[in-house]
């Protein structure tokens, strides 16, 4: 069978179809790549133009409301009917012919000054030259130049002096003209300055509407029909602030910080907001917080804490989110940046303020340091800014030092103190931790392996007082602890009633306050090989000469 070849014709192929779908994709990816850059991925162009258009609102509802209040003054009216009646006297009879002749007049002077005054310029420029040329003819020595341009500069400042007085008898005409127009507009003008003074609020809002948008031209609108004549919104844009060396990087060099903050919250620094919601709302007591701390100087993260370059979505900006039942929770791994909210921000304030006691708005933070001394937190706790709070020499009035404690304090003394220092001291200012007796061994043990050294040093630096004593007395008295009833062993104590008695303390603290007589052993270091009594063997602690306790 013969194979037949056919030609196909590509210019006759319609390709309709896929252009089609190509153009309607193409279409979808420009109108998605638009509204992904200003509404989904840029959420701070809708809050800023929402609030452009809100502020624009409420401007034209002000001037509309202003606007209602002239009309209902007498004042305004009069002073409208006076401005009318003035227009209608200038615009028409002799008066009008009169204006309209010097107007005319006006024009031409002005036409003749702009010859004159070019005049004027040229010879200016002349003579600038031939100072110039006379000069390098100085430099070459050329005598006969010298005098030749002498002449020239010579001539030439006579004409200019003749020409400037002929452009001040211009300026002076032109001037005489204006004076005899506003003569004639006199009534005019003094109307319309009477009607301007009552329009003065009215007027700045205006204003104010016209630096705030980019005009009143067609586009869209925020109401039906969305497309018309109306003030549109200027172009959203990236609002910062760079506070210079603010933070410190991990090497501890000055790095600046970015605060965008205001790209979102663009009413925070205007009033007139107060009812909005976030972020259209005037930042709270404004005149207090924002008028000693301008966001344009000071930004909002010194304060409020937050991430400020973050402007992507207000959850990675706060680094916070709030659930539904109101209630804001740090974003994980970014607990630093999370904002501060309600009384919170106050706790900003010892950044910059040493003293907030007498600070407006910063009450709760005040309230707070002022607890933090009265309780004498910082006699245990290091807190910035307390490091020489309420100490004497370095030293804590209202914790003692535990520098020496070895010194002063033994082992079996510390577990109890630290395990209940109510049942010690019932009026201390140290709270139970509700520790267990392992617990406080632990801790015992730490704090004597700490301050080993300097109570060792201590102790050696203040030995104790060598008492005399006597062969024949201590022979006796040996004698007597022998035959002495503690030789029995001592009854055990079940643990409830372990613990020291208010009795059991008052008798301790009194015989440690009791004189030691002369001769008597009693408080003497026991030393190695001499006998110890069963009362210490019983409770296998060494019984030791307490000195004066080392200062605090």
């Amino acid at each position: 069978m013969a194979r037949r070849d056919s030609v196909l014709d590509d210019e006759k192929r319609s390709y309709g179809a896929a252009w089609l779908v190509l153009s309607l994709l193409l279409l979808v990816g420009a109108l998605w790549a638009v509204a992904d850059d200003n509404v989904f991925r840029r959420p701070w162009k809708k809050y800023q133009a929402g609030f452009e258009r809100l502020e624009i609102a409420t401007m034209e509802k002000q001037i509309a409301d202003e606007q209602a209040k002239l009309d209902a003054a007498p004042a305004y009216q009069a002073a409208a009917k006076a401005v009318a009646e003035a227009k209608r006297g200038v615009a028409s009879g002799d008066v009008a012919k009169e204006i309209a002749t010097l107007q005319a007049k006006l024009a031409d002077l002005r036409n003749e000054d702009l010859a004159k005054d070019l005049n004027l310029r040229f010879i200016k420029s002349e003579l600038e030259e031939w100072r110039y040329q006379h000069d390098e003819a100085l430099h070459h020595h050329d005598q006969g130049a010298v005098e030749r341009w002498a002449q020239k500069i010579e001539g030439g400042d006579a004409e200019k002096a003749k020409r400037q007085q002929i452009y001040d008898e211009s300026q002076k005409a032109i001037q005489d003209v204006e004076n005899q127009i506003k003569a004639k507009e006199g009534a005019l003008t003094a109307a319309e300055d009477a009607l301007a003074k009552l329009t003065q609020k009215r007027d700045d809002i205006q204003g104010k509407l016209e630096t705030v948008s980019l005009g009143y031209f067609p586009g869209p609108k925020a109401t039906f029909p969305f497309v018309g004549f109306d003030w549109q919104p200027k172009i959203p844009k990236i609002q910062q602030v760079v506070l210079e060396e603010f933070d410190h990087n991990a090497f501890k060099e000055p790095v600046a910080r970015v605060d965008r903050c205001t790209s979102c919250h663009s009413a925070i620094d205007k009033p007139g907001f107060e009812d909005q919601p976030n972020p259209w709302k005037t930042h709270p007591k404004r005149a207090l917080y924002l008028g000693n701390h301008p966001t344009d100087k000071y930004g909002c993260t010194p304060c409020h804490n937050g991430d400020g370059p973050a402007v992507n979505s207000p959850t990675a900006a706060h680094a916070s989110y709030v659930d539904a039942k109101g209630e804001a929770h740090p974003l994980h791994l970014r607990e630093e940046h999370a904002l501060y909210r309600g009384e919170k921000v106050q706790t900003s304030c010892i950044r910059c303020h040493a003293a907030v006691t007498n600070l407006d708005g910063a009450e709760v933070v005040a309230r707070g340091q002022r607890l933090f001394i009265e309780f004498g937190c910082h006699g245990c706790h290091l807190a910035d800014g307390y490091e020489d709070l309420a100490k004497v020499n370095g030293i804590s009035i209202t914790g003692p030092s535990l520098r020496r404690i070895g010194a002063k304090l033994d082992h079996a003394w510390m577990v109890r103190w630290i395990t209940n220092p109510h049942l010690v001291r019932p009026r201390t200012r140290m709270p139970n931790f509700m520790l267990n007796e392992q617990q406080a061994t632990q801790i015992a043990a730490y704090l004597l392996s700490t301050t080993k050294d300097p109570s060792t040093q201590w102790l050696d630096a203040h030995p104790a007082a060598q008492i005399p004593t006597d062969p024949a007395a201590a022979k006796h008295g040996r004698e007597l602890m022998a035959a002495a009833p503690a030789t029995r062993s001592p009854p055990t104590r079940s643990r409830a009633s372990s613990a020291p008695t208010r009795t059991s303390l008052r008798t301790s603290r009194r015989s440690r306050r009791r004189p030691t007589r002369a001769g008597s052993t009693t408080g003497s270091r026991t030393r190695a090989g001499s006998p110890r009594s069963p009362a210490c063997r019983a409770c296998d602690s060494p019984t030791r000469k307490r000195r004066t306790s080392p200062p605090t």
